[in-house]
């Protein structure tokens, strides 16, 4: 696909909605397509319609949440975007707090935006962890010492 223009590859994202609805149980292998994607070397518009793409797979085919969750929390580690980030941020939330997904996997990967991003991200991050700590009672307790550490740390090495 590398080399396709930009709006070609935006069409080929598009026709992954017949393609899932023709065969759902390759769900697997277009998630990885889709992550691949997200990875190459393009524009911010063409992996918005990515992300829009693995959001659909995950609400259209429910063995498919956890396998999208862990795509787009790798991804996160790389974005160059923080509009990126911060849709990221809110695809998790909302798939973890609608759907009752354990969050406990993917913890590590929000907590790191809050130490290594900007502050756009590090509130949309810290607001993430909030609302898990609202949603699941028995991660409250680790969460709040995580963020506890968090402050220490800015305050006294930054």
């Amino acid at each position: 696909m590398g080399d396709i223009s930009d709006e070609f590859k935006i069409d080929i994202i598009y026709s992954i909605k017949g393609l899932l609805a023709r065969a759902p149980k390759k769900f697997k292998s277009i998630l990885n397509f889709l992550a691949n994607c997200l990875k190459s070397e393009s524009k911010i518009q063409f992996k918005k319609h990515c992300l829009e793409r693995i959001e659909y797979v995950m609400n259209e085919v429910a063995e498919s949440k956890e396998a999208g969750l862990t795509h787009l929390v790798e991804y996160i580690e790389d974005c160059q975007f923080p509009q990126l980030h911060l849709h990221i941020l809110n695809i998790v939330n909302k798939q973890i707090l609608t759907h009752n997904i354990s969050p406990h996997k993917y913890v590590r990967y929000i907590l790191n935006r809050i130490t290594l991003e900007s502050n756009e991200v590090r509130a949309g991050a810290i607001s993430s962890l909030g609302k898990f700590a609202i949603k699941f009672p028995d991660l409250q307790e680790n969460i709040v010492n995580l963020l506890k550490r968090f402050i220490f740390f800015f305050f006294f090495f930054s």
